[in-house]
């Protein structure tokens, strides 16, 4: 099961080295109270919003850039430079 975690504020460095592995991380102010140990949540990176399935109150993380979500489809940045050396080779 995916799981989630509410990181401290410095995020110097974290976004480039998550997007690498097609970890998601977004900003959500306010979710470390809306959230108790154990709580289960459920994310939707396109709309940005963040669900307490406990309780059923929802939040809204500031939303990634289109490019960054398209290469966490993609499953991150290792997969994305497989496919582009891939098709580079297949010319």
């Amino acid at each position: 099961m995916p799981r989630a975690t509410t990181p401290p504020t410095d995020r110097t460095g974290v976004l480039p080295k998550r997007v690498t592995i097609a970890l998601p991380v977004m900003v959500c102010p306010g979710i470390s109270a809306a959230f108790k140990d154990g709580e289960e949540l459920e994310v939707d990176i396109d709309s940005g919003v963040v669900k307490n399935l406990t309780t059923g109150k929802s939040l809204r993380a500031e939303a990634l850039p289109l490019d960054i979500q398209q290469i966490l489809k993609q499953g991150g940045l290792v997969e994305v430079t497989k496919a582009k050396l891939a098709a580079q080779s297949a010319h």
